[in-house]
């Protein structure tokens, strides 16, 4: 879908694409998956806890609006991937650490 939409981009404006992907800014993108046993009953109790989808938001606040946080279970593996994106290397690791640090004590 991504690439249908650029693509559209690319014909509307009339310009070659390495002009477009030019005045694009790539941000650092930070990942970790966090193991987690006990099936997806496990993932799904996490992923509806009240303290991770509060500090979701603290991590998301903490980004800006320049940011972005994405936190979501494996489909295929014990796992909850952890996501962020930030101007900043450094904000972006951080926001990750915290969330998968929080990841592991709840599943204890």
């Amino acid at each position: 879908l991504a690439a249908v939409k650029f693509l559209s981009v690319v014909a509307a404006s009339g310009l070659p694409v390495s002009r477009l992907a030019a005045t694009f800014e790539q941000y650092p993108q930070v990942m970790v998956n966090v193991p987690v046993r006990g099936g997806n009953a496990a993932k799904e109790a996490i992923m509806q806890s009240p303290k991770l989808k509060e500090a979701i938001r603290e991590q998301e606040a903490a980004l800006g609006p320049a940011g972005r946080v994405l936190v979501r279970p494996s489909g295929t593996e014990a796992l909850i991937r952890v996501m962020a994106e930030a101007k900043d290397a450094d904000a972006a690791k951080k926001a990750v650490e915290t969330l998968a640090s929080l990841i592991k004590l709840l599943e204890l």
